[in-house]
């Protein structure tokens, strides 16, 4: 016997199936675009049970039919406030030294990503993400007695509604007076002594590049072949929490180079002559153990570990240490402390290399991969060339590598000013 088939189109076909399949009760599915219906979609819809939805993610930022990003904003102000959860439960200290850097460098780039396109404009979502910036200033202490415009005074901060204003006149200024040539490099943002149990330690952000140091000294004898000599041993780790571009495990191979990267920049640029970490002449000597940890990447690594090495380094404070003559044992003074004594400031400058005809400063993660190749420079307050570090890529003629050389050391010279401005405002312990 013949069997009669009808021709049903696609789209109408899904549209039965998954109104006949996934809904019982016989609630409608809402209508599908024939545009964006596909069968992956239905099939997913069909396993996981999805609804559809009006908004779709656009660069990261949900942008619905109607151009309204008020779900942006929703889900902007939800993940800024898990991460204040996690700083809450993580962080016993309620200092505002302690939760402000932190809540800086973790939750606001979730409330300024790509804000420039999903920036609000109705007083119902500004509260929504004003209330962020509450919650975080609920959590420090000595501000209990103040009103939300007097703690914003009295950190030094502005509500967001004016934040966007000056970030939009900003960037006007920029474009009037030529800032967003190649040669713009992104602003660094440093917070020295971020660590209470380190010995010495400092949180950089450059960009959205966010790295903290933390040296830990400790005693050991003086190896035989440089009995006068102490230890540097810098470690650099890439965690998966900070790109979704690294796994959990063993040290990946960019942070191995990293670790070598600096480990080369410590031993060529003698920011510490190791001789000062030597206490007794084959006896006893302290080990520096740099540990630095990627927060969040977005590319130009080298340049953060470097920055976050030296400020790190900077406030250093050493207790003070001696030998007993009668029992040969080490005696600390915990009361009397030192800092440690640099003798140089190595600084490095990253370029993004395009087919040797474009040089870009400080490139972005983005601009990384579009890269054909990078270079790192390395100078010392001199001027000195310490390091040159090129890991593969189109080649860099002569002419180009003096030209990176030098925008090098006069990236050096407004570095050092920022460092050493920092370092000036510290307290000492």
């Amino acid at each position: 016997m013949a069997t009669a088939f009808k021709t049903v189109e696609p789209l109408e076909y899904y549209r039965r199936f998954l109104k006949e399949n996934c809904r019982p009760d016989g609630r409608e599915l809402g209508e599908f675009r024939a545009t964006t219906v596909n069968i992956g979609k239905c099939l997913l819809g069909i396993i996981m049970g999805l609804e559809s939805s009006l908004a779709e993610p656009d660069l990261g930022v949900l942008v619905d039919t109607k151009l309204n990003m008020s779900q942006q904003r929703t889900l902007v102000a939800k993940k800024a406030n898990v991460i204040l959860g996690c700083i809450r439960q993580s962080i016993a200290s309620r200092l505002r030294e302690v939760i402000l850097p932190l809540c800086s460098a973790l939750a606001r780039p979730r409330l300024e990503y790509c804000v420039q396109l999903w920036g609000p404009q109705y007083e119902r979502d500004m509260d929504i993400l004003e209330r962020v910036q509450q919650r975080a200033m609920n959590m420090m202490q000595g501000l209990e007695h103040l009103s939300y415009e007097e703690r914003l005074q009295e950190l030094g901060l502005l509500g967001l509604e004016k934040r966007s204003l000056r970030g939009h006149l900003i960037n006007v200024y920029k474009y009037l007076e030529g800032g967003c040539e190649e040669d713009r490099a992104r602003l660094y943002l440093v917070v020295p002594s971020s660590i209470t149990t380190a010995d010495g330690s400092a949180l950089v952000k450059l960009g959205n590049t966010t790295v903290i140091c933390g040296v830990k000294a400790e005693l050991a004898a003086p190896a035989a072949d440089s009995a006068n000599k102490g230890y540097i041993v810098p470690n650099v780790e890439l965690p998966s929490l900070c790109s979704t571009r690294f796994r959990s495990g063993p040290p990946g191979e960019e942070a191995q180079a990293a670790s070598q990267f600096i480990a080369d920049v410590i031993e060529n640029s003698q920011i510490i002559a190791k001789e000062d970490l030597c206490i007794a002449n084959g006896k006893l000597a302290w080990v520096l153990y740099c540990d630095i940890i990627c927060l969040d990447y977005d590319g130009n690594i080298l340049d953060a570990s470097a920055f976050a090495l030296l400020a790190a380094l900077k406030n250093v404070q050493l207790p003070s240490v001696t030998i007993n003559e009668e029992t040969g044992l080490s005696e600390v003074n915990l009361k009397q402390k030192n800092p440690l004594i640099i003798r140089k400031h190595p600084v490095a400058t990253s370029f993004a290399i395009f087919d040797d005809t474009l040089l870009i400063v400080d490139p972005t993660a983005e601009e990384e991969d579009l890269a054909t190749g990078t270079v790192t420079i390395v100078t010392d307050d001199e001027g000195r060339l310490c390091s040159v570090h090129k890991p593969g890529g189109s080649p860099l003629t002569g002419a180009k590598l003096q030209d990176c050389i030098t925008r090098a050391i006069t990236r050096h010279k407004e570095v050092k000013k920022l460092i050493d401005k920092v370092i000036k405002s510290i307290k000492p312990k």
